[in-house]
């Protein structure tokens, strides 16, 4: 993972929640950043002025935290994720 970005889709614990408590995101992404891997989070429904379990740098731009990862991993299936990838013009795609 060394010197890869990881798009992190999903601080929630629950599909369209905002509950962000104990949820799997965090290991995931603590041993990402341990294995040296630049990680960006991203979630549409945790709010970072309100959750205390938010974690400082989650971002509510999907485009920028997409664009150039190297990988992307979803956590929980928020509406606003889906048909991510699928080249539908209307939504964000990653690129190949």
């Amino acid at each position: 993972m060394k010197g890869s970005t990881i798009a992190l889709l999903s601080r929630a614990f629950i599909n369209d929640s905002d509950d962000a408590r104990n949820t799997p995101a965090e290991p995931f992404r603590d041993a990402a950043l341990a294995a040296g891997a630049e990680v960006r989070v991203h979630d549409p429904r945790v709010d970072p002025a309100t959750s205390p379990d938010a974690p400082s740098g989650l971002s509510r731009d999907l485009e920028g935290v997409l664009s150039g990862a190297d990988a992307v991993v979803v956590f929980a299936g928020h509406m606003e994720y889906r048909g991510i990838g699928r080249g539908d013009k209307n939504r964000h795609a990653l690129q190949e």
